[in-house]
């Protein structure tokens, strides 16, 4: 069975040979190593003349890291990786990883052109508007469900306040504290002073 590099290496390298200027713009730097971070697991890949990928058991001394946060992979939007990719920590050679980042926030998967090898230009091309419009209703599903959660817990059982509540609780709280204060200080003016 491929372990999950290897299945990420056939991936993005598939990718890779669809796109020319990925390739060239990663072909300088034939030889050099860059690891994929999680936290969970790490990835290891250096970069083999073509400007395709290869795995390795461990990046060398001098390569790039990039760590990803698990937490913020799950909560970027689906299907923008540019939300993403702008919370990744990458230390290590500063022109390969620009290199890297250019190239992850560019290369975009064809899934028609693939399906269409397979299926044909229409089948594919309706594959795929079927599955954008799938992929749009079941978001706009999960939008509604998560406000309709929202509504239940804030609105019907109160088991959350609202944050318009807790402005309006504030906003009451400063009004008496403002209240008590002009108060003493009528009090202060009607006793009289112990002199």
């Amino acid at each position: 069975m491929a372990s999950p590099a290897q299945l990420l290496l056939v991936a993005v390298n598939h990718l890779l040979s669809r796109e020319t200027w990925a390739r060239q713009r990663l072909a300088p730097f034939a030889g050099e190593s860059f690891s994929v971070s999680t936290g969970l697991i790490d990835f290891h890949y250096r970069i083999v003349d073509g400007g395709l990928l290869d795995a390795i058991d461990e990046a060398g001394d001098g390569g790039v890291v990039i760590q990803i946060d698990p937490q913020e992979f799950l909560h970027s939007p689906p299907f923008l990786h540019s939300a993403l990719l702008g919370k990744l920590h990458i230390t290590g050679n500063a022109a390969l990883a620009d290199a890297l980042a250019f190239v992850a926030s560019n290369l975009r998967w064809d899934a028609e052109a693939d399906f269409a090898t397979y299926l044909g230009d229409i089948p594919a091309r309706r594959l795929v508007m079927g599955f954008k419009s799938f992929a749009g209703g079941a978001r706009q599903t999960l939008i509604g469900a998560a406000r309709n959660f929202h509504e239940f817990i804030v609105e019907e059982k109160q088991l959350v306040t609202s944050p318009s509540d807790i402005a309006t609780f504030s906003q009451e709280v400063s009004a008496l504290r403002d209240s008590v204060s002009r108060l003493e200080k009528r009090i202060e003016r009607l006793l009289p002073s112990n002199k």
